[in-house]
């Protein structure tokens, strides 16, 4: 029986982030009131707050120093904006969610910590499934719009996007000790999870829980080879249930709630269209277009139109558009010091044991993940959504556990030798 001892002052940091991931969601419906748009913010500054008593600005030579540079030149890019306070107002929030990211990262002192974090997030991702539920079996507020789940007025690709970032983190129970119930709640939500990607019909939050899971199979493997055999039969029932579900080529979409919407028949598989269809290469062609011409040294500084960000689909190029030559710099610098550390950190894993290796690969999939998603989304760099806390919470993850875990020496690495029993010969 696992009863870890936390801190008070931790245990509200995890709830409020816990908090803030629930309502990151829900207030980008179409009909969130302004309340819960403002809790959200409420809830982040509160958790940035709370979280100063840990935090320390990292150094430069790390990756977390890198996305905090990334997060500065970002946000202080809008003083030449058109607008610069909102543009201010909008960016610090990225760089709030960052040093609360940070912070998170460094409260986290031990393994029971860890354990009660996760299993404070994988009650918030069945807190966050419960409301799903009695949103579409309860009251029915969702609509099935050209085959995707739009709930609440929630867009389908927040929507998958934020399914893919709750199933990371209860993949964080997986990779320590805990009881079966807490086990079984960890896999069930990751379940449930995975069938909202499917049925949302994000291409990117597949992309990004599926990489994800990619980089974790070794250290599944590493701590029960059964995890990879669930893992594996997982990953096989999602791909046949998306195949099945996109592979529809009649004249409806089936809905599993019990509604069918017409949909126009086509000549091929839907899987087919969804994998090819090309929904950003306009926008991005637009703006490098419109950068190039216009705001090639320092960018635009804030892409808006009135008091609303526009946002382009590629968190790199919505930096690189908003701060010119100078983020180009910083994108670059960002990119390789992410690269560096990852393979560092899978190297260092693989010479490693116990609980430093495994949050070695835990924290090289998650970031990873996220920093791919980044390429066609822009929510990595906007403070109000999840992807910008697991962006700081993963690097610092990695830059703490690379000075705590030691490498084993090449006699420590070596594999004991099977020993074949000798045979005496009998002299007659």
């Amino acid at each position: 029986m696992y009863r870890p001892t936390v801190p008070g002052d931790k245990r509200l940091l995890f709830v409020l982030v816990a908090a803030f991931l629930l309502l990151a969601p829900a207030s980008v419906s179409g009909s969130a009131s302004s309340a819960l748009k403002w809790g959200r913010v409420g809830v982040l500054v509160a958790a940035f707050l709370v979280g100063l008593k840990w935090f320390r600005v990292p150094s430069f030579s790390e990756l977390s120093g890198k996305v905090l540079l990334l997060a500065t030149v970002f946000c202080v890019a809008s003083v030449w904006s058109t607008s610069p306070l909102w543009g201010l107002v909008f960016k610090g929030m990225f760089v709030c969610g960052v040093c609360a990211s940070i912070s998170l990262a460094r409260c986290l002192s031990n393994e029971s910590e860890f354990r009660v974090f996760s299993r404070t997030m994988t009650v918030a991702t069945w807190i966050g499934i419960l409301l799903a539920g009695y949103l579409i079996f309860g009251v029915g507020d969702y609509v099935i719009w050209k085959g995707r789940l739009v709930l609440a007025d929630v867009n389908a690709n927040t929507l998958g996007l934020s399914a893919a970032i709750f199933a990371l983190l209860c993949l964080f129970h997986l990779m320590v000790k805990d009881t079966v119930g807490w086990r079984a709640l960890a896999w069930s939500a990751i379940g449930v999870m995975s069938v909202l990607i499917v049925y949302s019909g994000s291409r990117a939050a597949v992309l990004t829980l599926v990489s994800g899971v990619a980089l974790l199979l070794p250290a599944l493997a590493k701590t029960r080879k059964n995890m990879i055999v669930l893992g594996v039969l997982g990953a096989t029932s999602l791909t046949a249930v998306a195949v099945i579900w996109f592979g529809l080529t009649d004249d409806t979409s089936v809905d599993v709630f019990g509604v069918t919407e017409g949909r126009q028949a086509t000549d091929s598989l839907r899987i087919v269209e969804e994998l090819t269809k090309d929904t950003r290469m306009k926008i991005w062609t637009s703006i490098v277009s419109k950068w190039g011409r216009d705001d090639l040294a320092i960018g635009a500084g804030w892409l808006h139109r009135g008091n609303q960000w526009n946002l382009v689909q590629s968190a790199y190029l919505q930096v690189v558009a908003e701060t010119g030559l100078i983020g180009i710099t910083v994108v670059i610098m960002f990119f390789f010091s992410g690269i560096r550390t990852v393979f560092k950190s899978i190297r260092r894993a693989r010479q490693s044991q116990g609980f430093s290796s495994l949050m070695l690969y835990l924290f090289s999939a998650t970031f990873f993940a996220v920093a791919f998603h980044g390429v066609f989304e822009s929510s990595m760099v906007v403070g109000t959504t999840p992807n910008s806390i697991l962006l700081g919470f993963s690097a610092a993850q990695l830059d703490l556990q690379l000075r705590a875990a030691p490498a084993l020496t090449p006699v420590q690495r070596m594999r004991p030798r099977r020993q074949i029993p000798r045979m005496h010969s009998r002299s007659v």
